[in-house]
This record gives structure tokens, sequence and C-alpha cells, in this order.
């Protein structure tokens, strides 16, 4: 059996027959002028009751709605009408409505089991539904049914004052299709229900997660805040911390360049008060020495010149013995024949003797210790017969000094220098300097006489340079040295040659020099202002304080002296120019110490005739 056909519908709840059609012109009206209190009002006066609402369902049956507004209009249909008009077709309309109300509800009551309503609905007795066990109730019956209790409930709520007459037929069905969207009811499937507060518990589970997540990071966020917070704070003391300590090191460095400026300006006005002494002494200087020039004064030599010259001869002396020198190991059985004793005795000149024998600490010691006495010998030799003597070139035997000439001024000098001895310097000085005139004279005779005095001092240096070859120091030599052709004998031709110059120059100033060659002078053991050890005795354990006092055995170099300045004045203050170099030998390396009668080798004297005394040969 087919199913009738479902009949059309207005909205959700007014059915519409196929057969009837409603004019559009009932669509064009806006909705939105229409408020829900109006669509009460006119429900109001629609419906007394029921019936008058299925007496308008049957007329929408049974006749087509006009609502062709190009007729003339009514009065009192539409909005636009005065209140007068509306209120008198509203009137009307309830008085035509009336009788077909009261009719129709007499129709219901006869018919009480119709299956079709006043509005089309499918109806069932609800006495019938209840009775019949087991038969389902239409829902449309129920909301029907809901529906109609409620329909007159509200609209004689409405305010009748709201309800517009003029409207005609059609405009309770249309406000009724405005009124329904305002209070929309959704039928949902309790399964898509759940769902959906499934699918909304888990958004809000999702958003409680992001806004935990949120707040987390919030959190990390205002502890990276406060952390960088501290550490700014503390890269801000950090900092005004190292500004402080800068300030008090630029007010320190300003402090040390303020005390920089006052020494510099300190010591620029020592400057200048220096330049203008030394300027004024220049001048003072330049002066005497034109004069000296003009008048043909001797000019002398500085004093550093003199003292590296007086060190020079010492090197070449050294190095000559070193390499003419024979190289044996002394002993005390050597010098027991003639030529050994003959040697001996020469060298008790330079070495302190123990009872007339070679010193034992000198035996057996190293292949050196012959250069060593040779250079002593040579140098020893040099300083009695020329430094050490201001008239050496007066003296014509190589033997012995000439009585007539040289020891003739001798004898004058020393005797004047025992009541006065800046007189005895100053005579001296200007002897030697009147018989060697300066290069700048243009005379004839100050010329011979300066020739003359050069080949004196050339003369000289030869005497003693044989002389010194026929002594017994060539048994030191190596064989052959003796001879005039020998390249040996030249170059000791030659250092007495230098020694020799050198010894006339050192005489003309007016210094007082002297020249310590007598072992004697030595008795007092070693001193370190006025000697140095030898480097043959020197060992890596000795200092000054190891040798202070120590006994002298050999005398190498002797110690040279002296006083005053070319003025003739200062002669009080001495000062040493070369120490000696000395062999000395502490008590421990002695191996004669314990000896009583080498224990008293020397006599003790006064110190002070080392540095004050007059050489003595």
């Amino acid at each position: 059996m087919q199913a009738p056909n479902k009949p059309k519908l207005i909205d959700d709840n007014i059915p519409l027959l196929t057969d009837h059609v409603i004019n559009s012109d009932t669509e064009n009206y806006d909705r939105s002028t229409m408020s829900q209190q109006q669509f009460s009002g006119i429900a109001t006066s629609a419906s007394v009751g029921e019936d008058s609402m299925s007496m308008i369902h049957n007329s929408l049956h049974h006749r087509h709605i006009d609502t062709d507004d190009s007729r003339p209009p009514i009065p009192g249909k539409y909005l636009e009408d005065n209140e007068a008009e509306r209120k008198g077709y509203s009137e009307g309309i309830q008085e035509n409505l009336m009788p077909a109300s009261t009719a129709k509800q007499q129709e219901m009551q006869q018919c009480p089991t119709d299956h079709h309503s006043t509005f089309g609905y499918q109806m069932h007795d609800a006495e019938a539904d209840q009775g019949v066990p087991g038969q389902k109730q239409d829902p449309r019956s129920i909301e029907l049914q809901e529906y109609n209790h409620r329909l007159p409930t509200e609209a004689s709520q409405s305010d009748d004052r709201n309800f517009k007459p003029g409207l005609g037929i059609s405009e309770p069905i249309r406000g009724w299709r405005m009124w329904k969207p305002r209070f929309p009811t959704e039928r949902v499937n309790l399964t898509d229900a759940q769902s959906i507060i499934d699918q909304k518990n888990q958004e809000i589970k999702n958003l409680t997660e992001s806004l935990h997540r949120k707040d987390c990071q919030f959190r990390q966020a205002d502890q990276d805040r406060k952390q960088l917070a501290w550490e700014l704070q503390s890269t801000t003391n950090n900092h005004h911390a190292e500004i402080a300590g800068i300030r008090q090191a630029l007010h320190a460095r300003d402090a040390v360049i303020n005390e920089k400026d006052n020494n510099n300006r300190h010591l620029g006005s020592q400057l200048t008060r220096v330049r203008a002494a030394y300027r004024r002494n220049l001048e003072k200087e330049q002066e005497r020495l034109s004069k000296q020039i003009q008048s043909g004064g001797w000019l002398p030599e500085d004093e550093t010149k003199v003292v590296s010259q007086i060190q020079a001869l010492n090197s070449l002396m050294k190095s000559w013995a070193k390499s003419f020198s024979i190289q044996i190991k002394l002993s005390p059985g050597q010098f027991m024949d003639p030529d050994g004793a003959g040697l001996l005795k020469e060298l008790e000149k330079v070495i302190v003797m123990e009872d007339g024998r070679f010193p034992a600490a000198l035996c057996l010691q190293t292949l050196r210790i012959p250069g060593l006495l040779l250079n002593a010998l040579l140098a020893h030799s040099i300083y009695v017969d020329i430094l050490g003597d201001p008239f050496f070139i007066f003296t014509r035997d190589e033997y012995k000094r000439d009585t007539k000439g040289g020891a003739s001024l001798r004898e004058v000098y020393e005797d004047m220098a025992k009541v006065n001895s800046r007189e005895a310097q100053l005579w001296r000085a200007n002897t030697l300097r009147s018989l060697f005139p300066s290069k700048l004279s243009q005379e004839a005779d100050e010329q011979k006489l300066r020739d003359k005095t050069n080949q004196r001092i050339s003369d000289g240096a030869g005497r003693y340079t044989k002389r010194f070859v026929k002594s017994y120091a060539v048994l030191l030599l190596k064989e052959g040295v003796c001879n005039e052709d020998n390249p040996g004998f030249k170059r000791l031709r030659g250092i007495f040659q230098q020694a020799a110059e050198l010894s006339y120059s050192l005489w003309t100033r007016k210094n007082k020099i002297i020249i310590y060659t007598a072992l004697n002078s030595y008795r007092n053991g070693f001193m370190a202002g006025a000697m140095e050890q030898h480097p043959l005795a020197q060992k890596d354990e000795e200092g000054e304080e190891v040798l202070k006092g120590a006994p002298v055995k050999v005398v190498v170099h002797p110690c040279v002296q002296a006083s005053g300045n070319d003025d003739g004045e200062g002669y009080e203050n001495m000062r040493t120019w070369t120490k000696a170099v000395v062999w000395a030998v502490p008590p421990m390396q002695d191996p004669n110490a314990n000896a009583s009668q080498n224990v008293q080798i020397l006599v003790d004297l006064d110190a002070d005739e080392l540095h004050g005394s007059e050489p003595k040969h």
C-alpha cells in the first residue's frame, strides 16, 4: 500500500495544499519591519480561539488570497493608514470571524476523529492513542497539540494595540513565517550531540593545555626576564666598578704625569744651568788651548786615553809572552844548574821566594806557567826601566843608568819631590815639554829639538830591548826569538818602542804618577781596590772576599796610580789608573801554610804605603 503523499508545507508547522496558491507578493514584504510584538498582535486579532484559526486555514484551502497591490487600496488595510481607519477595519474583521469560529467549534466537537486538523496536520484522538497498547502517537500530533495549547495563550498575551489592521488575510501567515526563525527549534541527534560535546571537551582540553603551555612560557619568560635583569644589574655594577677603577687610574696617572712634568721642568732648569757652565768651561778651555797653540805650548792627552793606552800595552805584553814562551811544567830541580840559578835570581824581581826556592804553589801547575813568568819579567823591565823613569832617554848604557845625564836629572827631581811634590811635578813636566816642542811650531830649532827627542826615545827603546833579550829571561823563550830577524824579536822591539813613547807622554803630564813595581808594595796581601787575580789562578768559588789579605806570590803587571791634574792641582786625591795583576794564594790552598818559617813571607807594613809611597827599584 502506497503511503499518501506528504503535503507540502509553508514552513515546518503549516501545510500547504498543492491545489491552492498564495500570491508571491507576500514574500516581498520586508521582514525586518515586523517585530515579534507586531506578530503577536496579529495573532491575537486573527485567532479568537482555535476555531478562528481553523476558519482562516479553511479559507486558504477554498480560495486564493488576494494580495494584488494594483487594486485600489482598502482603508485600514495598510500600515500607512491612520489610526482610525486601521481600528475600523480591525473591528469589521472580528465581527466577520466570530460566527464562523463558533460554527467550527461545534463541527469539531461532532467529528473528533477527523484525521486532518484545521491546519492540515494528522490528528489522533488522545483517548484512542492512549487506549490502544503498542500504538505510537504521531510526533507531529504531539507537537500540534502543544502548539494548539500554546498559541491562544501567546496570542492572548499580545497587546491588541500593536495589531495593524489592513494587512489582509495573508499577513498572519507571513508573520508566523517571520516569527518562527526568531525562536528556532533545532532537532539534533543524541549521538551527534555527544560527539559535538566530546569535540568541544577536546577543544576545551586542548585550549587548557595550550593555556598551561602559554602560562609555563610566560613563567619561563618572566624568569628569563628576572635573570636578564639580574645580569644587567650585575654588569652595570661591574661597569661602574671598572669605571671607578679607571678613574682612579686616570687620577693616579695624572698625578704621575704632573710629577714627571715637575721633574722635567726641574731637570730642564738644571740642564740649562749645566749647559751654561759647560759653555763657559768650553770657552775657557778653548781660550787656553788657543794661547798654548799660539805660544807653541804643550797639548796633553785626555786621561781616559792614557789609561786605555796602558791597558793596551799590557795586552801586547801578555800576547807576546803567550806566543813565544816555552811550554813545560816547572819544578824546583830545574833551577839547580847555573842557568837555572840565574833565572831564579831574575825571577826574584816578580816572585816571592820561599826560603830562596821556587814557590811550590807554582810547581807542576800547568804548561802555561812559563808564559806567565815571562810576561811578569817583561812587564817588570818595561815598567821599571821605561815607564817608571821620567828621564830614561838620557841613559846611554844598556846595562846601567847613565851617571852623567839621566842620573843627575833624577836626583834633582827626587830632591824637589821630598820638599814640594807639586813643584817637582811641574818642573819635571815643563822640562820634558820643553824638550819636545809642539808640531805646530814653525821654528827650525824647535823642529830639530823635537826630532832629536824622538831619536832619543827610539834609541832608549832599542837599548832596553837588547838588554831584555840578554837577560836570563831568554831561558823561558822559544829558540831563535833573540835573533833580530826573528818575528818574535821584531814584535818585542815594537812593544818597547810603544812603551817608550807612552812613557814620555805620561811624564810630560803634570800628574803625580806612582808605579808599584817593588814586591814590598804587595806584602800586605791581596787588596781588591788595587789588585785583580790572574786568570790562571782564578777559581770558580773564589771571590774578592775569599782573596782578601791572601799572600801575593807573583806580580804579573804592577799597579799604576796618579793624582793631580794638568792645572797642577788636586794632588791629595789618589786614583788608580790600572790595577795590578797578581797570583794570590789563599791560606787554605798554600801547601806551606802551616810552616812557621813561611807564614811571615811578607813583612807587615802600613797599607797606606801602597797608595802613597814613591816607587822603589
